[in-house]
């Protein structure tokens, strides 16, 4: 019986996501739509600014990697970038005490570089 909070604990908790936000400027620019912030595997032809870093993480609620890029896309919507160039996905074990349960769980992280096109 005991478990059952536990679980109830684990689903609300799912796909939780954080996320730390390093400007590199503080120009004031409009948000955007998240749907227009493109999503880069590499550094983009077309002329930019660096205006932000942000790291994503699940704090080891079970997210996955679509939650920590949507988190990172809905914060430079946030800034008004026209994209995010991801970096490589982080992994590391942490743990989590629950009462008097300790867990074991996986820390997953995702960073980006949030951009502006030079117009």
């Amino acid at each position: 019986m005991k478990k059952a909070p536990l679980l109830s604990l684990a689903l609300i908790a799912v796909g939780c996501v954080s996320a730390d936000v390093l400007r590199l400027d503080q120009v004031a620019r409009e948000q955007r739509d998240p749907a227009s912030v493109q999503v880069l595997l590499e550094r983009p032809d077309t002329p930019y600014v660096s205006i932000a870093l942000i790291v994503a993480s699940d704090e080891g609620w079970g997210g996955d990697l679509d939650d920590l890029r949507n988190k990172l896309v809905e914060e430079a919507a946030k800034l008004g970038g026209d994209a995010i160039i991801l970096g490589l996905p982080s992994s590391d074990t942490g743990f989590m005490a629950i009462g008097s349960q300790v867990y074991a769980t996986e820390l997953k992280g995702l960073s980006a570089q949030v951009v502006v096109y030079e117009r």
